[in-house]
């Protein structure tokens, strides 16, 4: 068990020890079991939403989006550098390749789609609500 879990464990227990005082205090059995199905409804829709941003479709299409905006980020390093160092030649070579490639076009879509669906699919919780 490493380091992270420990914490996350001591950090449940803490919440459990204090929970239980508060519950011996001031709850009676129907709010105890009205706090228990809320605790347990955030805890399944928590769940639910970690399920869906781990699907290998979803983590496929992370992967294709940092490739994407790695490619774009260096080229655009690469372009600085060869301005500040007055090697123009290379740099003409450097936006041609990037033309050929539409790397620009495929930086715009990653983004658009990475952003987008997800304001989409908050929207649509939104409305649902």
């Amino acid at each position: 068990m490493g380091l992270k879990d420990k914490l996350i464990d001591k950090g449940f227990a803490a919440f459990d020890k204090t929970s239980d005082k508060l519950d011996e205090r001031k709850f009676t059995d129907e709010e105890k079991s009205k706090a228990n199905f809320k605790v347990a409804q955030a805890m399944t829709d928590f769940a639910t939403k970690i399920a869906e941003s781990t699907t290998p479709k979803s983590r496929a299409r992370r992967l294709a989006a940092y490739f994407v905006i790695g490619l774009h980020s260096m080229t655009f390093i690469q372009g600085l550098y060869y301005i500040n160092t007055e090697r123009y030649e290379q740099l003409k070579v450097l936006i041609d390749y990037c033309d050929s490639m539409k790397i620009t076009v495929a930086f715009i879509t990653v983004i658009g789609f990475f952003f987008s669906s997800y304001l989409i699919m908050q929207g649509i919780d939104k409305l649902k609500k």
